[in-house]
């Protein structure tokens, strides 16, 4: 068995100092995750956003306007629309929300 030590120690590593295990041990405990965090899903909260004034929208341009809505307030606007007709819309469709 002399000679499979031997090939053994030749190709692992040397054996760790007392230091080094407690800094395994110290780096195990910082960098262990709680179960939790792992098994929890994401839950992105969003805040209730507000919507511009008439005035506001007015000032936007169309496709500003289309950006918004759907991005702030999930509600797709016709873009083939005048613009007036598309704040109408938004409005609309936010008073249903």
């Amino acid at each position: 068995m002399g000679f499979f030590d031997k090939v053994k120690s030749f190709f692992s590593n040397p054996p760790e100092s007392e230091d080094e295990k407690k800094m395994a041990k110290a780096y195990k405990r910082a960098v262990q995750v709680k179960p939790s965090a792992i098994t929890e899903p994401i839950v992105e909260i969003k805040k209730e956003v507000k919507a511009k004034t008439s005035t506001e929208l007015k000032k936007m341009t169309k496709k500003a306007l289309d950006v918004y809505a759907r991005d702030e307030h999930g509600i797709e606007l016709d873009g083939r629309l005048t613009k007036d007709k598309m704040i109408m819309a938004f409005k609309k469709e936010l008073k249903k929300k």
